[in-house]
């Protein structure tokens, strides 16, 4: 039998007290992609560059969903503030399924 304890669930980023100053719906925004990043890193831990890419089944990889999650804030951020997508974003949108940067990238 085991004695070690599990270990203790962290607090999610909206019961932290954070962004206080920031107007709530901003700050859910924030909280939100505060988690994002920490659930990649917890689930990303430990994987290898060739894991990262893999697409098992032919499905898409990690490294796609990565780059998929970055660029669609990054276009949804653009389309917010009433933009329209520059010829970088719809090239690295068309990019998406490419690529080959490790994780620490």
């Amino acid at each position: 039998m085991s004695t070690s304890q599990a270990p203790a669930p962290s607090i999610e980023p909206w019961l932290r007290g954070t962004h206080t100053e920031v107007p709530a719906a901003g700050r859910a925004v924030l909280h939100a992609l505060e988690l994002a990043a920490e659930d990649i890193a917890k689930w990303t831990e430990g994987l290898t560059d060739t894991e990262v890419h893999a697409e098992p089944l032919g499905l898409p990889s990690v490294a796609f969903h990565l780059r998929h999650v970055a660029r669609s804030v990054d276009r949804i951020l653009t389309y917010a503030e009433g933009g329209q997508l520059t010829h970088e974003q719809l090239g690295a949108l068309k990019a998406e399924q490419t690529g080959t940067e490790s994780l620490a990238e």
